[in-house]
């Protein structure tokens, strides 16, 4: 009996390790102590999002909700009184997006993002940082540490998925017909 328990303690800590790996993340700064991560929203591209731990959730624009949206990737939560930055307050939509990958070799699924107008800047908050938790910000070089991100064979699969539903619009564009 001991030895079986020894042996699913030793399998469990090795699956406890793959999923919660460690991976660095390369900051860019754009001056006055702000920094940003390379990022792809799966369905709406890729982006350099500004890393703001004061900012209670991520943020994404319209532009990039109506891109996801007309993918079925993006789905109304509810909405939020938020205080902006200059200490106005807004009610402010907010979503829940299939998956967000940070820095290439981080991807997250199912984040909640509030909507700003237009073509709004947008940022990783501190609810997207917490699914990677523990997560470390190094400045000297500019590094971001996350942890618990999905594994590199699920990330593959989301990639399929991801192909297959343009290849999808591709054709449906082409024949003017739906293909599904």
């Amino acid at each position: 009996m001991n030895k079986l328990l020894f042996v699913l303690l030793i399998l469990s800590s090795s699956w406890t390790r793959a999923d919660s790996e460690q991976r660095l993340i390369p900051m860019q700064t754009h001056g006055a102590h702000t920094y940003y991560i390379n990022s792809e929203i799966p369905g709406a591209g890729q982006f350099s999002m500004l890393i703001d731990t004061g900012s209670a959730y991520s943020v994404i624009n319209e532009e990039t909700l109506t891109s996801l949206s007309s993918k079925g990737q993006a789905h109304f939560v509810k909405k939020l009184r938020g205080t902006m930055a200059d200490g106005s307050e807004r009610v402010i939509p907010l979503y829940r997006i299939t998956a967000i990958n940070l820095g290439g070799n981080c991807l997250i699924k199912d984040i909640h993002a509030a909507i700003l107008p237009g073509k709004a800047r947008q940022i990783i908050g501190i609810s997207t940082l917490m699914r990677a938790a523990p997560f470390a910000m190094s400045f000297d070089p500019p590094m971001l540490s996350l942890n618990q991100c999905v594994p590199q064979l699920q990330q593959a699969s989301l990639e399929v998925n991801d192909i297959t539903d343009q290849a999808s619009l591709v054709v449906n564009d082409i024949t003017g017909q739906a293909t599904q």
